[in-house]
Order: C-alpha cells, then structure tokens, then sequence
C-alpha cells in the first residue's frame, strides 16, 4: 500500500513538474522586469521598446516578462533616471538631457545638427559610441545602469503656431526644447522654454509657448496637430541620446542564458528599429498632412547657418566645460564625431 501510495506521488511530481508552462524549479521563477516611460505608447520609441521585450519574452520561452507603464504613467520624466539606477525599475530609456549633472555625456548624441543624416546610420554611430567609449562607459556604470540598445527619437521637427522658414524667425520667438537644444535657440534669440514632454500640449494650448522642437512620431501621439498649425520637417537631428538601459544589479544577477538571449536582441535592435520607423513615418506624415498642418522646410543656407551656431555655441563650448571639470570633454566629442563620420 505504502509503495503504491508513493508511486503516486511521484507519478503527480512528475506531471506537476513537466506540464508546459509550470517551472520545473524555484531557480527557474519568471523574472518580473519593469519598465517606464514618459512618451506616450503609440509613439515609435514605444513600439521599438515593446518589440525588443516581446523578443526577449518569446526568445526565454517566457522566463523574462516585461512590464510596461507608458506615459509617465508610473513616474514624472524627470524622476526615470534615478528611479532606474536605484532599481525601481529595472529598465527605462537613459534621459541625459533632464540630468546634464549626473549624465553629461549621452548628452553629447542628441546634440542640434549632429546627427542629420540616415537614422540607420546614426543608430550605429550612437551604438558605437555607447559600447566603446571608456568615459561613458565609466558614466554609465557611476549611476547603476548597464546599456542595451541605442533606442531613439527620429525627425526632429519644429512645431508652431506660425511659420519657421530661418534663423531670423527664432529672434524673440517662445520655443519649448530640452538639453543642448536650450542653448542653440537661446544663441538663435529665442525665448526658451524648458517643458517636460507631457506637458508641451497644455504649455501650446495657453500660449505659454508658441512652438516646440519635438520628434514627429511624439508630436502625433501628443495630438500636435491641435495647437498648432505649421511644422518644419526639416531634420535638425535624429536623438540618439536616450539609450535603452537596465539597472545594473539587475543585469548582473540574472543567468548567463538569459543574458545571451538579451544581448542578441540588443544587436538586432537598430535594423528593427530603422524598419519600425520608416513604416510609422509615412502614416505620421499623412496624418498631419490630413489634420491641415502646413508643411514646410529650411533652406539649405539657413540649415549651413544652423549647424554652424550649434558648433560654435553649443558642441564646442560643452566639450570645454567636461574639459574644466577633468572629463575629457574635447576628446569624447571628437570620438563622437568619429563614430558619426564613421557611418
């Protein structure tokens, strides 16, 4: 009897154990990782986010799930930072712009008229640059976080109330921008205003500014089209300074498999992203073309006179103040300058 109670018993271990989906150890618990945002979740970041989890989860058989709070849903755009290096969340995108004290060297990858060429080859100049670049590797490692992936912000466009056609239209004008962008405006003689992104609908709307440096994807999931009614499509810069990263104790403690499996994602991410990208920028473009906003460009003399201003007032003189406080400022952004060339 005792031995047909105990074949029993390992007969239900045995289903317990080895029915799909139920771990077959403690060691092999689901991994609970949580991620946040500020951009809304149909903005292309976003879906160049939700992709990269799905691959991990499907790739793990379903040992690593994500869980996604979009919106600043769970946390202010301000807060992102500090919430991911002290492992409130796990993973966020890397907001150099909204830290320039603690995080001054991403910084340097979403600086105006650096990368304006294909966004393809700016994601592997940023790729580059964050991988192999001692000092922001050293900064990364300072505030907790390990990086995966140059995630991104393309087609920086100026929205408006009123059209932009030249460097004389930014003299008094109120524009909304962040990070280096405050400084170019501001030598442009703008009147600059620093807004976090969920809050530049309302900031239109009242009149607190009258136009905005905003990527398009994050315009139209902003409903833009609203409050204002001119966009300048002409690319001042693709972002590249808000690399994807997890919490570094994080990283470290999960299995050498499952890192694998991440950094294998990690290195498909810029094609995927590129495509991701391209298929929504079409749409985009239709949209606001259907909501009646005027579309219009730069000259190539006023975008010559742009990238020479963001040189002279904003490249050089930030490299110069790394370089005061012992930072190698000069030296990282020529190497940044060497990755874009590069590519």
């Amino acid at each position: 009897m005792e031995r047909k109670l105990l074949a029993l018993v390992l007969v239900c271990l045995l289903v317990f154990f080895f029915l799909p989906g139920i771990p077959v150890s403690a060691a092999e618990k689901q991994i609970k990782l949580v991620f946040a945002d500020m951009v809304p979740e149909v903005t292309v970041a976003a879906q160049c986010t939700k992709w990269w989890g799905s691959e991990i989860e499907k790739r793990t058989g379903g040992k690593v799930k994500i869980e996604y709070y979009f919106g600043a849903s769970l946390m202010g755009a301000y807060e992102q930072l500090s919430a991911v290096k002290n492992n409130v969340v796990q993973i966020t995108p890397y907001y150099s712009g909204y830290h320039p004290d603690i995080a001054p060297i991403p910084l340097m990858a979403l600086f105006p008229m650096m990368n304006v060429g294909n966004l393809e080859d700016g994601l592997k100049a940023a790729d580059e640059f964050f991988r192999n670049n001692s000092e922001v590797q050293k900064e990364f490692k300072k505030n907790n976080v390990k990086y995966m992936n140059p995630l991104f912000t393309a087609n920086a466009y100026m929205w408006s109330k009123g059209p932009i056609s030249s460097v004389e239209d930014f003299k008094g004008l109120s524009v909304r921008a962040f990070g280096p962008w405050l400084s170019l405006f501001g030598a442009m003689g703008s009147r600059i205003v620093s807004v976090p992104v969920p809050e530049i609908y309302n900031s239109l709307e009242r009149g607190v500014v009258k136009s905005t440096l905003l990527y398009l994807t994050n315009g139209v999931g902003l409903n833009l089209f609203e409050v204002t009614d001119h966009l300048n499509v002409t690319n001042l810069g693709h972002n590249c300074g808000m690399p994807l990263v997890m919490n570094l104790e994080t990283w470290n403690g999960l299995p050498e498999n499952l890192k694998k499996v991440i950094e294998q994602v990690n290195k498909e991410s810029i094609s995927k992203f590129y495509s991701i990208n391209q298929k929504n920028y079409g749409r985009e473009m239709e949209l606001v073309k259907k909501k009646g906003m005027k579309i219009n460009k730069f000259p190539q003399a006023e975008v010559d006179k742009m990238k020479q201003i963001a040189r002279e007032k904003v490249w050089d003189p930030y490299a110069k103040k790394l370089d005061e406080k012992g930072m190698k400022g000069t030296e990282i952004l020529n190497d940044l300058i060497k990755c874009v060339d590069k590519y």
